[in-house]
């Protein structure tokens, strides 16, 4: 199995508790993909340059696939010392509530429809990645464009008979 680990940690003082500190430590370094957004990434390391909040996730785990997303700013992945950029879907926001949770789910629905070789091409397939990232934005931009916070079923019955 892959494990997704999104670490939601948006207050840099949760980290003052070493059982939590460590307990994210963990799940960073057992994760195939990491997938937090700025704010996370800013919280856990400080207010750097998000190619060097990533790289410091990187050397916590250098196997994982990690993802920030930055909402309208798009998102930054980094995978193998190699970095991809993908731009936010033109959205008409109504709320950001749920978009994280919408990102997550695309990538396991892209993850499931990929079958048993989503590891292996995870690891060899650049574009692979970066449809991973695009499907997860497309699933958080439906979430955004609406009051309802979750994935509309139009867009899920779309997206379910559309190609990888």
């Amino acid at each position: 199995a892959l494990v997704i680990y999104d670490p939601n940690i948006r207050h840099p003082e949760t980290l003052k508790n070493p059982i939590l500190k460590k307990a994210l430590m963990e799940n960073l370094q057992w994760a195939d993909i990491i997938k937090g957004s700025n704010e996370d990434y800013e919280a856990i390391f400080g207010n750097q340059e998000p190619e060097e909040q990533l790289k410091s996730v990187h050397n916590i785990n250098q196997k994982a696939y990690v993802i920030m997303t930055a909402g309208k700013s798009g998102s930054l992945a980094l995978y193998d010392n190699r970095f991809t950029r993908v731009k936010a879907r033109e959205t008409e926001v109504v709320s950001t509530i749920g978009a994280g949770d919408g990102f997550n789910a695309g990538i396991i629905a892209f993850l499931a429809k990929a079958g048993k070789n989503a590891r292996e091409m995870i690891k060899a397939e650049s574009l692979f990645r970066e449809n991973l990232i695009k499907t997860g934005t497309d699933f958080a931009s439906d979430v955004c464009s609406s009051e309802e916070n979750y994935i509309s079923i139009s867009f899920g019955k779309n997206w379910k008979n559309e190609e990888l």
